[in-house]
């Protein structure tokens, strides 16, 4: 009985660090905007918030994305200094950047919500 409680414990401890909500890094440095997306998406408790980062065009583009898996979710994708490159989705559709899934390069995760 004590292995069995000692192996769920162990369990549970290694799953909880694949939930953690923070920020892995902040790939564009001390960056006044990305720091209050982050922000924002950590004090809304119900969100389904994803922040992706990508190499497209030869630059780094940040993917924002404030309710991943949502139907008609909009995905904004920034460059470091907060510009706004394009996006796609939402309720219009938009797609200002239709070579995006097919030329960014995925980096990794910034933020996701839990």
């Amino acid at each position: 009985m004590k292995r069995i409680f000692i192996a769920l414990s162990f369990l549970f401890i290694a799953l909880s660090a694949f939930t953690c909500d923070e920020s892995i890094t902040n790939p564009c440095g001390d960056s006044d905007w990305l720091n209050a997306e982050l922000q924002k998406m950590r004090r809304n408790k119900a969100g389904k918030g994803l922040i992706e980062q990508y190499r497209y065009k030869d630059q780094l583009a940040i993917s924002i994305t404030d309710c991943n898996g949502c139907a008609d979710a909009m995905t904004v994708v920034y460059d470091c200094a907060g510009q706004e490159l394009c996006k796609f989705g939402g309720i219009a559709g938009f797609n200002t950047c239709p070579d995006f899934v097919g030329e960014a390069i995925f980096v990794g995760v910034i933020y996701r919500s839990r």
